[in-house]
């Protein structure tokens, strides 16, 4: 991280953290103050400082989160890491393994691509092209090697 960004960060991070706190006292002091009012039965005179107060504690707080986002970011990221790669191996896995099995057109049974005939029923999963011979996926339409109709 170049040195200015860290500066900007930096500032931001105590601007912030600042801001909410004085916004916190005068909160604090406004509830005080009102608290003596009410026993006094008086009206409140600092009743200001808690309008001030809370947008401070809000406005600071953003300022400082600002400041603090690149570390939320990166422990956010940390947490779910291993949910995310759990998640992709499954998708990967499942997409390798549909991938790799081919559906009997008779039973539906899933057999290995490089099968012949279904496991199951028995039934073909290849056939020969009839104008060059070569071995051809049931589901193929034409041959792969000659463009004949199969």
């Amino acid at each position: 991280m170049n040195e200015n960004r860290f500066k900007k960060k930096k500032i931001l991070k105590i601007v912030g953290s600042l801001i909410a706190l004085a916004g916190l006292a005068a909160a604090i002091a406004g509830f005080a103050d009102m608290g003596i009012a009410v026993k006094e039965r008086r009206f409140p005179e600092l009743f200001f400082l808690l309008i001030v107060g809370f947008p401070c504690i809000a406005i600071g707080s953003m300022i400082a989160l600002s400041g603090f986002r690149a570390e939320i970011v990166k422990g956010t990221v940390k947490d779910i890491a291993p949910a995310l790669k759990e998640l992709n191996d499954v998708v990967t896995t499942t997409t390798e393994k549909e991938a790799t099995e081919i559906a009997c057109p008779r039973c539906g049974a899933l057999n290995r691509s490089d099968s012949v005939f279904c496991y199951k029923c028995g039934a073909a999963l290849c056939r020969e092209c009839p104008e060059c011979g070569k071995i051809a996926d049931f589901r193929d339409e034409y041959c792969t090697k000659c463009g004949k109709k199969l």
